[in-house]
């Protein structure tokens, strides 16, 4: 009888984080790794920040080890103080789908201290002992390249795992009816930002009924929804399903990239508000314009809130795109479905030796 294997995913969503988009990114690994290798695979998920002991404990019986999205910030080991016990384990592990959320909007080099010294070691460390080391957008990828991440390739996002959606195409839409507003990170810098993105699209879109999805506990933002009329919605409160409800609506506009690749996923027209490195990301690597940025102020500008600029430009967008039943949209999901096969190859290539995976499942690469 063939061995299970035992796989730990080292995941972005716990401890005080109830970011659903983070469990996206941990549920989407699962999806496509089991989707691979079958029934015969356990499951293990730590969060970056988990107790050593339990860590190491876990790491100890694990037969391969994935971080499911590494999340590049400074002060690295706060955020993944696993990082260590993952080395030194000795147990074989990779990196699918690395973000970072740059500071774009520094007046500064865009790369240069972006990390303190050590920072830049300790990724050096973990690339270099890395079975793979994957990005999921274009701006982290030459932000890995520029630090000297030699194994790091660009793949695209886990979050577009395309085989649950295979079958849903972008149609035209003729009417729009049920809009999804997603919340902003930094709420307190965009408070005036999303009052006119709901004014706004309350306005051009009169008879269309409008909801805020909240992906995280913004309190603000739900208060400023509220004011407007708005429905809204914790929908962080249920982390596996959740994301589940952009089934329901014709279009997304906000701010929330898992947001945006939920929508963009479940066929649906999709806008993006880019708030930082995270926005520009997808911003970069998708192909047709469907973002704009909107960064946040910083210290420096001597601003206290986002200007609301960046709104009217995206629904300008949005109006011009309305005009062809949003066609702008069809084929999309050819561009996602690159995505999707990037990292189905190189979990495959990574975890091919540790099972017998049959030639059966090798072809269903091609779907």
């Amino acid at each position: 009888m063939r061995k299970r294997l035992n796989i730990v995913i080292v995941s972005t969503f716990g401890g005080s984080s109830l970011n659903i988009g983070d469990n996206l990114i941990t549920l989407a690994t699962i999806r496509a790794i089991r989707k691979l290798l079958g029934s015969n695979v356990d499951f293990k998920v730590i969060f970056r920040a988990e107790n050593s002991g339990r860590a190491i404990q876990e790491f100890k019986n694990a037969d391969y080890i994935v971080f499911a999205c590494l999340a590049i910030r400074r002060k690295l080991l706060d955020i993944y103080s696993v990082i260590p016990a993952v080395i030194e384990s000795g147990k074989p592990f990779g990196v699918l789908a690395a973000g970072t959320s740059l500071n774009v909007s520094s007046s500064k080099l865009l790369f240069d201290n972006s990390l303190e010294s050590c920072d830049e070691k300790l990724l050096r460390e973990l690339c270099s002992k890395a079975e793979f080391f994957t990005t999921r957008g274009k701006l982290t990828q030459e932000f890995c390249e520029h630090i000297g991440l030699q194994k790091a390739i660009f793949v695209g996002d886990i979050a577009f795992e395309r085989w649950r959606f295979r079958w849903r195409f972008f149609k035209n839409i003729n009417k729009v009816t049920r809009i999804a507003i997603s919340d902003p990170h930094y709420e307190d810098k965009y408070k005036k930002s999303l009052a006119h993105l709901i004014d706004r699209v309350k306005y051009i879109f009169p008879n269309a009924e409008v909801e805020m999805l909240l992906h995280g506990v913004n309190k603000l933002s739900g208060r400023i929804a509220q004011k407007r009329n708005l429905h809204v919605r914790k929908i962080y409160l249920d982390r596996s399903e959740g994301l589940d409800i952009y089934d329901k609506y014709d279009m997304h506009v906000g701010y929330r990239i898992h947001g945006h690749v939920s929508a963009l996923s479940r066929g649906k027209p999709s806008y993006l508000l880019e708030q930082d490195g995270r926005g520009c990301d997808y911003g970069l690597s998708l192909f047709r314009k469907i973002s704009t940025p909107h960064y946040r102020p910083m210290k420096s500008d001597d601003l206290s809130q986002a200007p609301t600029t960046p709104v009217d430009i995206l629904l300008c967008m949005i109006l011009a795109d309305q005009r062809s039943n949003f066609s702008k949209f069809s084929g999309i999901e050819k561009e996602m479905l690159c995505f999707s096969k990037g990292n189905h190859k190189v979990l495959l290539s990574a975890l091919s030796a540790k099972m017998r995976i049959t030639e059966k499942i090798r072809w269903l690469l091609t779907w």
